[in-house]
């Protein structure tokens, strides 16, 4: 008879093997992608600058290694360091020591250390360069050329031919054992067999690469510069780089001349009619970024006096891709011309805050770009504010009404006094007597919130006829601020007073007792209110330059008067509805969401419900709901070079 099969015992062994197979294949992604973007950092090696992407795919390799690293979009860069920017792509290297470049596409270029000066060593392509405070050489073969304190040239290199051309300060140009100085102004070829000849044409701006600010969205002039043989150059921009439809030409004599262009990106190309075959090419990217729109305080407000005022904006409406501010420098100033702000800070986020002195104001914020981008934003229009120390008003009491019945058996309800929330309020004293004048209080409590919840079970009231009010507490200036004064009446019978008429001499038989009057009901709680949502305020956009800076969202709202709790949700917004990301039940008025994983770039929505116990039962409040959009970035696949370019240069 054949032996029966251990059935369980085989399955166990399945289970183990596919359980052991997924965590080897987790495993090999994981190393799979730590390899294909290896360490961004060198060990203890201090790095001399950041490498920045502006478009398309760029890659690093190691002085001492072998393969081609893709980098993020910011990455450090260290000494020995080959950068090579792909097909339709730009990057931006920008020193620690002032120094800044812009590679062209299919640019391959080394970054050295030289004493106190830092060499780039052109291997192929073209850069346009400004020196820092200790300069810069820029080499190609024998060739060099060490451009002086705050320098700028551009540069080629292809073929076994160097070509360069200073726009601005001066260098020292050293090819063929020959030495020269050479000022803004001039260009040079130097050959394959070190022979150096100056230019026959070069056009000095714009460089070949560039990204440029435009708070119009009008036309853009983009100034030309150049030196030629012949007296007229003809430029053309087109939105291909194959120049097949033409968008915008001119025609420049003297040296000079500029070319009106819409934002986007665009390919020019300059050349002498008289001598087509002499072309300088380049591409230029025109971002529309319009000024800041400020929020709040509104223009012209008048604002209690506070130790920090707050001030919100908003990014300027339609800014074009790559617009994004990497911060705002945010000013105020007693004159409307701004002059010696008093307050002057640089802001990642789109809020502020300032210690301003009562009178009136002016503030404005100024968004502040990367190094990538060329031109001068325009700042945001000057709004005003008036300061006033006032006094705040009393609050506002709302139940019970003067005159109730508040009962104190031991198994009787809480009462819930409440008044109304004010925002020139931190702090409430909420206080019973036995006296009109609050003197001698039974009770009296500090509070943070518009209410008060008194338990019978404390039996620190007996029957008879008591009044209570709130102390309303300012720190800003230091003040407290008494509530009108209510009465009401504390019984532990559930029933008034018998009352009995005297019989008048000679009287009748006295009559009857009247009888008990009945206890009027306790008044109902105003219904709950559902909250004002704060922030981020409707149709908001989230950036992921303010994702970086702060690394959480904060969810905020107004306080519902009598609300215990508040259900916060967060939906994704999709075209066959909305889904549920996140759910959480909340005892305060906000909440910060710190992890990001599960957020995604697209539209969301999220409520906000007032919540409150009365009688064993749940009581809520209509649902508030705000919208907000997170723009990120879409990913873009990188292509993996050939493998023959894996290895070397």
């Amino acid at each position: 008879m054949p032996k029966k099969q251990n059935t369980k015992s085989s399955r166990k062994a399945d289970v183990f093997v596919v359980v052991f197979c997924l965590m080897g294949i987790a495993a090999c992604l994981f190393l799979f992608y730590r390899d294909l973007y290896q360490a961004l950092s060198q060990g203890n090696e201090e790095p001399l600058g950041t490498v920045i992407i502006k478009k398309g795919s760029v890659t690093r390799r190691f002085e001492k290694r072998v393969l081609w690293d893709f980098l993020q979009r910011e990455s450090p860069v260290y000494a020995g360091d080959f950068i090579r920017t792909s097909d339709v792509s730009l990057a931006n290297v920008t020193l620690d020591e002032g120094s800044s470049m812009d590679l062209s596409e299919n640019t391959v270029l080394q970054i050295t250390g030289s004493g106190k000066l830092t060499r780039i060593g052109i291997e192929q392509g073209s850069i346009s360069a400004v020196s820092g405070s200790a300069g810069l050489i820029i080499a190609s073969g024998n060739s060099t050329v060490t451009l002086e304190k705050d320098g700028a040239l551009s540069a080629s290199s292809g073929g076994g031919d160097f070509s360069f051309q200073i726009s601005g300060g001066s260098a020292v140009f050293s090819a063929g054992g020959e030495t020269r100085t050479v000022e803004a102004g001039e260009a040079f070829t130097v050959s394959a067999d070190s022979s150096v000849k100056p230019a026959d044409f070069a056009v000095f701006s714009p460089p070949r690469t560039a990204r440029y600010i435009s708070s119009s969205p009008g036309n853009f002039s983009l100034d030309f510069s150049w030196i030629a043989r012949s007296n007229t150059v003809r430029i053309i921009a087109s939105a291909d780089r194959a120049f097949v439809r033409i968008t915008a030409q001119a025609e420049g004599s003297g040296g000079r001349t500029v070319l009106a262009l819409p934002p986007g990106s665009w390919f020019w190309r300059a050349f002498d009619p008289s001598s087509p075959d002499t072309v300088a090419e380049g591409s230029a990217d025109i971002i529309f970024a319009p000024p800041p729109r400020l929020s709040s305080p509104a223009d012209g407000a008048q604002v209690r006096y506070t130790p920090e005022q707050d001030f919100r904006w908003l990014p300027g409406s339609g800014i074009t891709g790559g617009g994004e501010a990497v911060y705002y420098l945010f000013e105020a100033a007693d004159n409307p011309s701004m002059q010696n702000p008093l307050v002057k800070t640089q802001v990642s986020g789109l809020r502020s805050s300032a210690a301003l002195d009562a009178g009136r104001w002016y503030w404005r914020v100024t968004p502040v770009y990367g190094p990538q981008f060329t031109g001068t934003p325009a700042p945001s229009e000057i709004a005003s504010l008036q300061i006033e120390k006032t006094t705040p008003e009393a609050p506002a009491l709302v139940a019970p009404m003067g005159g109730a019945l508040v009962e104190i058996l031991s198994d009787s309800r809480k009462t819930i006094f409440s008044w109304r929330r004010s925002a020139e309020f931190s702090a409430y004293i909420f206080a019973i007597s036995k006296n009109a004048n609050l003197s001698s209080p039974v009770l009296s409590r500090r509070v943070t919130e518009n209410y008060f919840s008194y338990d019978p079970q404390t039996g620190l009231l007996d029957d008879g006829l008591y009044y209570w009010a709130v102390t309303g507490i300012s720190e800003s200036p230091a003040e407290e601020i008494l509530s009108p004064v209510r009465s009401f009446t504390a019984g532990k019978s559930g029933e008034a007073a018998v009352v009995v008429v005297p019989p008048p001499p000679p009287a009748p038989p006295p009559p009857s007792p009247a009888p008990p009057l009945p206890r009027p009901a306790p008044p109902p709680l105003p219904p709950l209110t559902a909250p004002v949502l704060l922030n981020p305020v409707d149709a908001y956009v989230i950036t992921a330059v303010e994702l970086r800076a702060n690394r959480n969202i904060v969810f905020s709202w107004n306080e519902s008067p009598g609300a215990s709790s508040y259900k916060f949700i967060l939906y994704r917004l999709t075209a066959a509805g909305q889904e549920t990301v996140f759910t959480q039940t909340i005892d305060g008025n906000d909440y910060t969401l710190t992890d990001l994983k599960i957020l995604s770039r697209g539209r969301f929505a999220w409520t906000v419900q007032a919540a409150r116990q009365i009688d064993g039962k749940e009581e809520t409040s209509a649902i508030a709901e705000s919208r907000f959009t997170i723009d990120l970035p879409e990913l873009k696949r990188n292509e993996l070079p050939e493998m023959g370019d894996l290895y070397g240069n």
